[in-house]
């Protein structure tokens, strides 16, 4: 049986994963609490305004909120704001060498 929250694997029968001690899924008489994420992470949403402003910067806070999005395990949301933040900076990126490189 594997943990839904770490991906280690358990014992069968087991209640609770042995690595993070969350609640394994199918277990009879364990509750499972619905994990609502506590609110969107403020690197997010900082990597996604900068993206449109300094591409660099966009794509740095953009990809560490992902990371600490992943590894928060639920807690944080917007992930997909900081995957927008990463598409916008790359574009925003290639534009600017695009009219650096057509005015020269």
């Amino acid at each position: 049986m594997f943990c839904s929250s770490c991906g280690q694997q358990n014992t069968p029968g087991s209640a609770f994963c042995a690595t993070c001690g969350g609640p394994l899924a199918g277990v009879a008489g364990v509750h499972q609490p619905h994990m609502v994420p506590q609110g969107t992470s403020g690197l997010a949403i900082a990597g996604f305004v900068c993206a449109f402003f300094c591409g660099l910067l966009g794509l740095i806070l953009s990809a560490v909120a992902k990371s600490e999005i992943a590894k928060s395990n639920g807690r944080l949301g917007g992930d997909g704001l900081a995957t927008a933040g990463i598409i916008i900076s790359i574009i925003s990126m290639l534009l600017g060498l695009l009219i650096t490189i057509g005015n020269n």
